[in-house]
């Protein structure tokens, strides 16, 4: 389930970015290679901000957790051009 579910939403940003912003590669990678890297990254920062939160040396607040893989996902992309669609207008 979890597979399928990742999947589905790997491949609808992967149509988005190719679709809406043009973008079918990412300093020459693939961006479906680079969209999954990404999905991991959030999947596995929860995992350690959150699942294993007794562990950390520090408490991560779900806005900054927010925060930080929203930065690097949008620059990854987009790199200091982030779409307005992306700004939380700060």
């Amino acid at each position: 389930m979890w597979w399928w579910m990742r999947n589905r939403h790997v491949n609808r940003l992967v149509h988005a970015l190719k679709q809406s912003h043009r973008i079918g590669t990412v300093e020459g990678m693939p961006v479906r290679a680079v969209t999954e890297a990404m999905a991991s990254l959030v999947e596995q920062s929860a995992y350690t901000w959150f699942a294993q939160e007794a562990l950390n040396a520090e408490r991560v607040s779900v806005d900054t957790a927010a925060q930080v893989v929203t930065s690097i996902w949008c620059r990854a992309f987009f790199g200091d051009g982030v779409p307005t669609s992306f700004s939380n207008g700060d």
